[in-house]
């Protein structure tokens, strides 16, 4: 059989596996270059770049960097310092959600949510009905993946787009920041959203959640009148690790600057970062072992193998000869506008990395056999694949904030992300569709 056949039947058997989840994702993103090489389509080492990939190690060596960060308590302090000033809705807006973008930026989505989540609450329920959680914990988690688009190491879709590119002659990977030309709009207007519309949105939605919110607030408060501000101290270690961090920022700041003089890539910075972490006593190598995020590793390491494979065994290009043909005459920005809109409602329903993984090669093959250049299109699916706002299962910080709040059974419904993730969805996707163009032209 045609090797891209056979790599186009191994691609929908994983696409499937992707969209299902009936084994875990990383065992079915390992699992695709082996298909490849029993039935013939590639060899062992046209399928294996993703584990020695820049862009993987950089990312897990920074999800060691994010653990040591919640380990060693760092995220704890600057939760408290957090309580202490964030006494009315409007500073939660102004102080609580940029450092939540920030810190999503650098570290696992998942893990800040989970953080702010309960420190939210806590500020909520101590301001006697001035603040409440209910109103801002979807908006939260909204945050916390709109953070994520701000940097390579904010999401997995950005790292799966990049190392492709890594792997396509002619291509040079987005810088660690460049994903903020197209996130960072998007992250202002949430913060405009959740002062204006968002926030009155959800007081009409969730009115009588908020009600009940606001009366155990009172009564918590009432009990608790002796309680002050919580007293903010970091000890060695969370100096250490902060310090850590600083180094990994730092680095990736200066990598595109000093390349005439100093070569380095970004992996370098954050694997040094991470083991820093370990020899200044932040954390024991056992630890690093436990807690390092190897879910993703093998996530990443496996579909941007599988991708490389795809393209060594033909198969991308017998997709792309088969879209230009449907496609016809179609204009280009037609033709990269479907592809995002596409992307944007399929990760609503399965993982933003499984999206971008089936998607990214064939947009490559697709803009080449147009004519017009991959690169807004690229942009578009790494930023949009991040961008789930409207349904609990979208990304996982949605799901965090499930259960609604400290007001018990009272979780949120499907439909209520759908009406109040809905809106900021749209604009989310104009922002992306319209801006894209703008910095990388067609």
């Amino acid at each position: 059989m045609d090797p891209a056949v056979t790599g186009l039947i191994m691609m929908l058997v994983v696409l499937v596996l992707y969209a299902t989840e009936v084994i875990p994702l990383a065992v079915t993103a390992v699992i695709g270059s082996p298909l490849l090489i029993w039935f013939q389509a590639c060899s062992w080492s046209e399928c294996n770049g993703g584990y020695n990939s820049d862009s993987t190690w950089m990312v897990f060596a920074m999800c060691m960097i994010g653990a040591c960060v919640f380990e060693c308590g760092l995220a704890d302090t600057v939760g408290n310092a957090l309580k202490n000033v964030c006494d009315s809705e409007f500073k939660v807006a102004v102080i609580l959600f940029p450092v939540v973008m920030i810190m999503s930026a650098f570290l696992n989505n998942s893990a800040t949510t989970s953080t702010f989540k309960p420190i939210l609450e806590s500020v909520s329920k101590a301001s006697n009905g001035k603040i409440s959680a209910r109103k801002y914990l979807m908006p939260l988690a909204f945050a916390a993946s709109a953070g994520g688009m701000l940097t390579l190491a904010g999401s997995t879709p950005q790292v799966i787009i990049n190392g492709l590119m890594a792997d396509t002659e002619g291509l040079t990977p987005f810088g660690f920041f460049e994903f903020a030309l197209v996130g960072g709009p998007i992250c202002i207007v949430l913060l405009i959203g959740v002062l204006t519309f968002l926030g009155g949105l959800a007081s009409k939605l969730f009115a009588k959640e908020i009600e009940m919110e606001r009366k155990i607030s009172m009564e918590f408060s009432a009990q608790n009148k002796s309680e002050g501000k919580v007293e903010v101290k970091m000890d060695a270690k969370q100096k250490k690790c902060a310090f850590c961090m600083l180094f990994a920022i730092v680095g990736f700041i200066c990598q595109s600057y000093v390349g005439d003089y100093l070569s380095f890539e970004l992996s370098t910075v954050a694997i040094t970062a991470a083991m820093l972490s370990v020899i200044l006593g932040c954390w024991s190598l056992k630890q690093l072992y436990l807690e390092s995020d190897w879910n993703t590793f093998f996530v990443l390491a496996g579909s941007i193998s599988f991708a490389g494979g795809l393209d060594k065994a033909g198969t991308g290009k017998l997709i792309a000869d088969w879209a230009v043909a449907q496609l016809g005459d179609a204009s280009a920005f037609v033709i990269y506008a479907v592809f995002v809109v596409l992307a944007i409602i399929i990760t609503q329903i399965m993982s933003n990395t499984a999206a971008v993984a089936m998607m990214g090669p064939i947009a490559i093959y697709v803009a080449s056999g147009m004519g017009f250049s991959p690169l807004p299109i690229l942009m578009g699916l790494a930023v949009g694949c991040t961008a789930a706002f409207m349904t609990p299962v979208g990304t996982p910080p949605n799901t965090i904030v499930l259960n609604g709040g400290y007001v018990p059974d009272t979780p949120f419904k499907f439909m209520d992300y759908v009406k109040l993730g809905g809106i900021f969805q749209v604009i989310a996707t104009v922002l992306v569709v319209v801006l894209c163009p703008i910095f990388y032209p067609l």
